[in-house]
């Protein structure tokens, strides 16, 4: 990245700030609108997104005749700092370059094309308003994720493309099957977006900062505070990170679950935008990976073998709309190798050719029956397949792939055994039956405690070791919290011991004895205290109208008779685990950073934790308010006036100190500073 400079003309800013703008006006405008009881016609949703897509489209190319004009290869544009304590400072900064305008652009033309198609394909569907709110969510949360000019910029961008993309998973709610395979794509995501967390925090760490600049310069290989492997540790995980979001390597099997969602979300996520953000990042960040052999062979296998498989696997399925999203996955497997090898031109011009591609025929699936007679007519009635390779084969050969195709490479059998069993057998383990309970926990405590001691360059902690014990023992709890909810499906207890995690890991910042991470325990406790508010206050109207939500066996469907409820449940659960927009989402990057600045490897413990928290909750939000609706509870009212006198200010104070958290900050910050002038430091 060279030739940056900051632009004196306002114009650059102002069409920035129209260009992430107006998306997030028309997601408010239209939800504070339906808050309040009123509902847009179908016309003025359409027609008002098609118009501001329009001028996004003409705002994209004023910007790139900007950059032209400057004769620049690249202009950032700094519009304040976000928020700040000590030496964390996120600034909203964003990057205009060829990279990030040409996502920028694919993002508002196609977002664009697609709520057009979407006017007679979504035309009187009851999901009609909500379907166009989060694709409202999604292009804001794309256009931070392309332009910003920090990796903490970008994953706020990140995680809001996931939490659309998730939602719009789920989309036909009355359904078990999109709420079961939404789950999982987001478990996906929760897992992979922690290795993003990780390399951002480890970044300012090391290096002192997460911008690009920093990122990508040859002076920061030799910062005193990073060690020897940094820049490959932070290229290999971001490589993890990006491939949760493209479907490669370890996260294989997602992308074919996402297709339960509507057509035209399907085209816009898992064909043009969504699945191409993880080669966006491995683009920016490919100097980083170039200097690290690890990381380039790494990346080459995980391409290589994921398009191979997903090659084999296409060719067995029986619809289209999978088939086409292991087609998808071959590409960017392609990709990801183009990147590795250095071919950053070829990549980015492979990303585009790919998402117009891949969009249409997303929109075309539907009709690819009348295409494929269409085309046989017009061959006079022969089609013969192309596929030479696999007729060459021999035949036990051929068998054996298919087999492989028809398992879809036994992925599920391979994460299930891995993954979901051991979870499952350590959530059981952990209930309090007899005494292997407190085996469990004792085992814990102990591992954490030597795990604490490995990352401190003294062997004992001397006289802090009651500070650090309780530092250990808050860790330790958050993460047992968090496992423990898998086994409970009774929405009362999963709630309660995710505040029981999240309090642990408040405890923990509190302790840390780190002014980073105290400030983050005080905010963290902060909105614990509103967030807590808001869902016992949503669970008791529900116990009140129905005891079927104290103890469910199934979905209960609630969400169609109490739509709002359900927004606040559901609002009030992603500020537990740090969404964007909120002030969890600030309170846990700088519990985090205090975390992991003393106890460098126990530390992992918290991100895990908010993880799996938030699988819990939405697992829990999906049993409430989705599914078919249980005829026992067929006419319960919707939020009524003194739940919402309680309920939305509890929502406007979560997210104004999310937008604004340099006030919750500045106020907490005394309290920090006498609380680190108590606490002796802990050694690390």
């Amino acid at each position: 990245m060279n030739e940056l400079f900051t632009p004196t003309l306002s114009s650059t800013s102002f069409g920035l700030t129209l260009l992430i703008g107006l998306p997030a006006a028309l997601f408010l405008l239209f939800g504070v609108a339906w808050l309040a009881g009123f509902k847009p016609s179908e016309r003025v949703l359409s027609r008002s997104t098609i118009v501001v897509h329009a001028l996004l489209t003409g705002v994209v190319a004023w910007l790139a005749f900007q950059l032209e004009w400057y004769g620049r290869s690249s202009i950032i544009v700094d519009m304040g700092t976000w928020f700040s304590f000590e030496e964390v400072e996120i600034h909203l900064s964003f990057l205009l370059d060829r990279l990030s305008l040409t996502m920028a652009a694919l993002t508002v033309v196609l977002v664009g094309l697609v709520a057009a198609f979407s006017v007679r394909n979504m035309h009187r569907d009851q999901g009609y308003l909500r379907f166009f709110l989060l694709m409202h969510v999604f292009t804001f949360g794309a256009l931070i994720l392309f332009l910003a000019s920090s990796l903490d910029l970008l994953f706020g961008g990140w995680e809001l493309v996931g939490l659309s993309s998730v939602l719009l998973v789920g989309f036909f709610q009355y359904r078990k099957d999109p709420l079961r395979n939404a789950l999982k794509v987001f478990a996906s995501y929760r897992i992979a977006d922690l290795q993003i967390v990780l390399a951002t925090v480890f970044a300012h760490l090391w290096l002192g900062g997460a911008d690009w600049e920093r990122l990508l310069s040859s002076e920061a290989h030799g910062h005193v505070e990073a060690p020897a492997a940094a820049f490959g540790i932070l290229a290999v995980l971001l490589i993890i990170g990006a491939c949760g979001k493209s479907a490669q390597g370890p996260f294989f099997g997602w992308l074919a679950r996402a297709m339960e969602g509507p057509t035209p979300s399907s085209a816009i996520f898992y064909g043009a935008i969504s699945v191409h953000a993880g080669a966006y990042l491995l683009l920016r960040v490919q100097p980083m990976i170039a200097s690290s052999q690890v990381a380039v062979v790494t990346l080459i296998v995980i391409g290589a073998i994921t398009a191979i498989g997903s090659t084999i696997v296409q060719r067995t399925r029986p619809d289209a709309k999978t088939s086409l999203a292991y087609a998808v996955q071959t590409q960017l497997g392609l990709v990801m190798i183009e990147i590795a090898l250095g071919w950053n031109t070829l990549a980015l011009m492979h990303i585009t050719g790919h998402a117009l591609l891949r969009t249409m025929q997303f929109l075309r699936a539907p009709s690819l029956l009348h295409d494929h007679h269409a085309m046989r007519s017009a061959a006079g009635g022969h089609l013969v397949a192309a596929d030479p390779v696999f007729k060459a084969l021999p035949q036990g050969l051929k068998l054996s792939l298919y087999r492989f195709g028809i398992a879809q490479g036994h992925y599920d059998a391979v994460v299930d055994r891995v993954a979901v069993r051991p979870l499952n057998f350590m959530a059981r383990s952990l209930q309090w039956k007899g005494s292997r309970g407190i085996v469990v926990l004792a085992a814990l405590l102990v591992g954490g405690y030597l795990l604490a001691g490995s990352g401190s360059s003294v062997p004992t902690i001397e006289h802090t070791w009651i500070l650090g014990f309780i530092s250990v023992l808050a860790c330790c709890t958050a993460l047992f919290a968090s496992v423990r909810p898998f086994v409970d499906r009774k929405p009362r207890h999963v709630v309660n011991l995710v505040l029981v995690s999240v309090a642990s890991m408040a405890v923990a910042g509190l302790t840390s004895a780190e002014p980073k991470g105290i400030i983050g325990g005080l905010l963290v406790a902060i909105m614990l205290v509103i967030a807590a508010v808001g869902i016992r206050t949503v669970l008791r109207g529900l116990e009140a109208r129905t005891d079927l939500a104290v103890d469910p066996h199934d979905n209960l469907g609630l969400g169609q008779k109490a739509p709002r409820l359900s927004f606040f449940f559901l609002v009030f659960c992603l500020a537990l685990v740090g969404i964007p927009g909120t002030l969890g989402f600030v309170a846990e990057d700088l519990l985090f950073h205090g975390a992991l600045h003393i106890h460098p490897i126990l530390g992992i413990a918290l991100p895990l934790a908010t993880a799996l928290n938030a699988i819990n909750l939405l697992r829990t939000w999906h049993l409430l308010f989705n599914g078919r609706l249980a005829k026992d509870v067929a006419n319960i009212p919707d939020a009524l006036l003194h739940e919402r006198w309680l309920l939305i200010p509890c929502l406007l104070l979560l997210i104004m100190l999310g937008v604004i958290p340099q006030f919750a900050i500045t106020w907490s910050a005394p309290a920090a500073e006498w609380l680190s002038s108590l606490l002796p430091p802990l050694s690390h």
